[in-house]
């Protein structure tokens, strides 16, 4: 196999399948993971992980990986060193968190609008508009997190009401409309961001993720419901 094939084969499996199943773990791990320095590592390490993963699938540009690629590295150098010298590993948890929702959705975005541009609507595409969706919710759960951590009062109503797992178990039990109601806002300002993510999260399934996927195999733009751009006829 010559080496041209060998990168035409690398880049035909970039997939953001594997990002949605690592972002999957993350909330996982995040939600079920014991509250240990070992748990904590664990969740950092998977992080930093779906990080590179996911600027190597989007095909980012090179500073983008170069700066995620030292960042994780870093994370990883220091969860390694925890690992020998136990200390608390919970700031660099929502650290390298804060980094996955931060920087993953942009790269995300850009580089489904390139799979669309060249291979039409396909499951890839499809793959990494889930990803957004679960990275909404991980995002607003790391924002319960912060606040809770910021204010003065408890952020919630309910067991362990200040932990990171617990914040990410409200986000989407909120953003799937379940409402179990077992935790609550505890301030109107709270509920007010809940019912926000909600709809957003509503509204992104039945508008963004509803387009995608009912334009699978598909070439072109996501407009119109039939062959023609403008929603008329195709000839």
């Amino acid at each position: 196999m010559t080496i041209r094939r060998r990168v035409r084969r690398l880049e035909a499996s970039h997939s953001y399948g594997y990002v949605l199943a690592l972002v999957v773990l993350v909330i996982g791990l995040t939600i079920g993971a014991p509250d240990t320095e070992l748990g904590r590592i664990v969740i950092v390490t998977v992080q930093a992980a779906t990080l590179l993963v996911a600027v190597w699938t989007a095909r980012a540009p090179t500073r983008t990986v170069h700066v995620v690629s030292i960042l994780a590295g870093f994370a990883l150098l220091f969860a390694l060193i925890a690992t020998f010298a136990p200390g608390d590993a919970r700031a660099l948890t929502r650290i390298v968190n804060g980094l996955l929702v931060a920087v993953v959705p942009v790269v995300i975005t850009r580089g489904i609008g390139r799979v669309i541009r060249e291979q039409g609507v396909t499951l890839n595409a499809a793959s990494g508009v889930l990803t957004l969706y679960l990275l909404l919710g991980l995002f607003f759960g790391t924002l319960y997190a912060a606040l809770a951590e910021l204010l003065s009062t408890p952020y919630f109503i309910g067991p362990q009401s200040d932990s990171l797992s617990i914040s990410v178990y409200f986000s989407f039990v909120t953003q799937t409309t379940v409402g179990y109601g077992d935790v609550v806002p505890a301030l109107a300002f709270g509920r007010a961001l809940a019912v926000v993510q909600a709809v957003l999260g509503q509204l992104y399934l039945v508008s963004v993720v509803g387009l995608v996927v009912g334009h699978i195999g598909r070439r072109g733009p996501l407009r119109g419901e039939s062959g023609s751009p403008d929603g008329g006829p195709s000839e």
